[in-house]
């Protein structure tokens, strides 16, 4: 269990990990369309979308970690660690699990098709951003109003909101 003292740390990094999971959204959206076309950066912006769908693959396994409450090492931040929460799902399916495992903690050769195809991440999405926005609350009523932590929970949550409703339900 966190100190009581120490909870305000733990839900910072819990909400950086929840815009962690939208870094190929914030990619596709706000950044690569302002971007100038150059035949000769094909590569570098390949590379770069590369690292936004990784970056947000492993910050969607973190965040399921989080809330299937299983401590694998003695240090790992779950739900269960603040009070008052409970997660409003189990997280994403193992099959799902299964599939961002092989596909960005390590290479292998089995299911190569399915990695040239991608990863569906807008359903993954759909799945984790309502236990987020719930996580957002929870930090949203724990903490006082002229907190900072108060506002950026806000901020995470708004986020949420805008990913659900401008990139999930379209």
């Amino acid at each position: 269990m966190i100190p009581p003292d120490k909870l305000p740390y733990a839900a910072r990094r819990v909400l950086n990990c929840i815009n962690q999971m939208f870094a190929v959204y914030f990619w596709k959206t706000a950044i690569q369309p302002r971007l100038l076309k150059h035949d000769d950066l094909d590569t570098p912006y390949l590379a770069l979308e590369n690292s936004t769908v990784e970056s947000s693959l492993l910050a969607i396994r973190a965040f399921d970690d989080f809330v299937r409450n299983t401590r694998n090492r003695a240090d790992d931040l779950l739900a269960s660690d603040f009070p008052g929460y409970s997660p409003i799902s189990s997280g994403i399916d193992p099959a799902e699990r299964t599939k961002i495992n092989k596909q960005i903690m390590h290479l292998t050769h089995l299911d190569l098709e399915a990695a040239v195809q991608g990863y569906s991440y807008r359903d993954t999405l759909a799945r984790l951003v309502p236990v987020a926005i719930a996580f957002c609350d929870h930090v949203i009523t724990r903490v006082r109003d002229e907190d900072r932590l108060h506002e950026f929970a806000a901020d995470t949550k708004i986020v949420c909101d805008t990913v659900r409703s401008q990139y999930i339900n379209r």
